[in-house]
């Protein structure tokens, strides 16, 4: 409930009711946090030698877009090249199809009760090892690489995060996960971000 308090405002701009103790509460995160509007993707990798999977992610053109917040590959064994394309013009083979729930899954990143309740927009949908046709200009906006180091028995997994928030308009990108080199690749990609629909 929100009241007024003198002399400030509305009482939900303030951490508590009681006198000498409360503060003026400072979103140290972000409101989508709050709102139910950030949500967080996985997918587990595991991609024979010489070939890529794909995840396809549109972004619904109602809404202004979406912030990455964070991005991470690692590589547990083998060698990866992670690259998101930009292009609507493509041939897609007919392998796409939405999270499975166990190796790759997407989920609100804010359960508490608190959170007001919301619809994801943004789809996602992950395809196998065929490979789309890019019919048009494709724009690379990303590219990380990842290698285990060591032995297939000594393998020491390498994590790599993606550094600072940027945003994406509305559109279709494709995720590419490419196994380089001579030795199949595992790992795990995860992905945090939030929908933009005007907000502040």
């Amino acid at each position: 409930m929100t009241y007024t308090v003198d002399q400030f405002g509305p009482s939900d701009l303030l951490t508590s009711k009681k006198f000498a103790i409360r503060r003026v509460q400072v979103d140290v995160g972000n409101t989508g946090f709050f709102d139910g509007r950030e949500f967080r993707f996985f997918r587990e990798l595991d991609i024979p030698a010489g070939t890529s999977l794909w995840t396809r992610i549109t972004v619904d053109s109602g809404n202004d877009g979406f912030i990455i917040r964070s991005q991470t590959i690692e590589a547990e064994e083998g060698t990866l090249r992670f690259r998101v394309w930009s292009d609507t013009a493509l041939t897609t083979p007919p392998t796409f199809s939405a999270p499975d729930g166990l190796t790759s899954n997407v989920l609100p990143n804010n359960t508490l009760t608190s959170a007001p309740a919301y619809t994801r927009t943004t789809v996602f949908e992950n395809g196998g090892d065929a490979d789309p046709v890019f019919n048009g200009d494709p724009v690379l906006l990303d590219i990380l690489r990842s290698r285990s180091s060591g032995s297939t028995s000594k393998a020491t997994s390498n994590y790599i995060q993606a550094g600072g928030e940027r945003g994406a308009g509305p559109g279709t990108y494709w995720l590419q996960f490419e196994s380089l080199g001579n030795s199949d690749v595992t790992g795990l990609y995860n992905l945090i971000f939030e929908e933009r629909r005007g907000q502040g």
